[in-house]
């Protein structure tokens, strides 16, 4: 009856702990989706995982055994008259006795130690994350997925005058200050694509990430332009064929953003385009982590 009632109280004890857990844990998560920025970080969406509910789980069972049935068993094994007896004086626990205790005491501590300083390191890497420069304004931005269906947009000049027409009525919209559109959204790179700089292809030429943006891109996002100009209503097609590299780009391929003006650049097997502008970099961030990068792009 001892062995049962002790097994007993550190179930019930265990399992309110771990339902508390679990509730505590839930209004974590919907407070870290709501506070993360663009809601993109991580990128797989967050959510209670059953393999860590599995181990919540595993620890309450383990809680019940060592809390409920280790101290059963050394009752269950003492001399009843001898516990009655030294129930009274004051230290008369047993050496092995003090010895558990001071072993469950010890485990407790270092255990609380190990999940404050994890939970520190983290809301300190969430605080840095959410300061750190991403070299663009986030604040009253919003960012759309738009994807068009082959038919009827199946060439570029229907989707490019989709996106004018779509630009310009959000333009007419009140509180609307600037509207662009590009292939990768704010925190991704883009497409890698091969890039040749000079007047001939590379066999060992760079791969760096293409995006393909709108005029008004770095206006939207305030990304500042460090050299040269940003693309104009005049850069589309029947014009010249003009690209803007990041600074990154500029330094690793030309040397420095000065240099980069003016120089040709030709992505995979598309037409060789001259440089106009430089803008400054923007972070990314690595797919399901919580780390930031910088890559060069044009």
């Amino acid at each position: 009856r001892l062995i049962r009632q002790l097994l007993t109280e550190s179930l019930v004890i265990a399992v309110l702990g771990g339902v508390v857990g679990l509730g505590l844990a839930t209004i974590a998560i919907r407070l870290f989706v709501s506070w993360s920025p663009l809601g993109a970080l991580p990128a797989t969406p967050i959510q209670l995982d059953l393999r860590m509910l599995a181990v919540g789980g595993a620890a309450m069972a383990l809680t019940t055994v060592v809390c409920g049935l280790l101290p059963a068993l050394r009752i269950s094994t003492a001399d009843p008259q001898v516990a009655l007896g030294g129930g009274g004086e004051p230290g008369s626990a047993g050496a092995p006795a003090q010895r558990a205790q001071a072993a469950m005491l010890m485990a407790q501590m270092a255990a609380c130690v190990v999940l404050l300083s994890a939970s520190t390191l983290l809301l300190r890497t969430l605080v840095r994350l959410q300061t750190e420069p991403m070299g663009f304004d986030p604040a009253n931005l919003a960012v759309a997925n738009v994807i068009l269906p082959n038919v009827p947009f199946g060439s570029s000049e229907l989707r490019n005058q989709y996106v004018d027409q779509l630009a310009e009525r959000l333009r007419s919209m009140p509180a609307v200050t600037a509207v662009a559109a590009g292939t990768a959204q704010p925190l991704t790179s883009g497409a890698p694509a091969t890039v040749n700089v000079g007047a001939d292809d590379a066999v060992d030429a760079p791969r760096i990430s293409a995006q393909e943006v709108t005029s008004g891109f770095f206006d939207a996002l305030a990304i500042p332009v460090i050299a040269g100009r940003p693309f104009t209503d005049a850069d589309r097609a029947g014009g010249a064929a003009v690209a803007i590299v990041n600074a990154r780009a500029a330094q690793q391929l030309f040397g420095s953003p000065a240099a980069a003006l003016g120089q040709r650049v030709r992505l995979d097997k598309e037409p060789w385009r001259e440089i106009v502008g430089v803008v400054g970099n923007v972070r990314s961030a690595f797919f399901n982590t919580l780390a930031w990068k910088t890559d060069p792009i044009v």
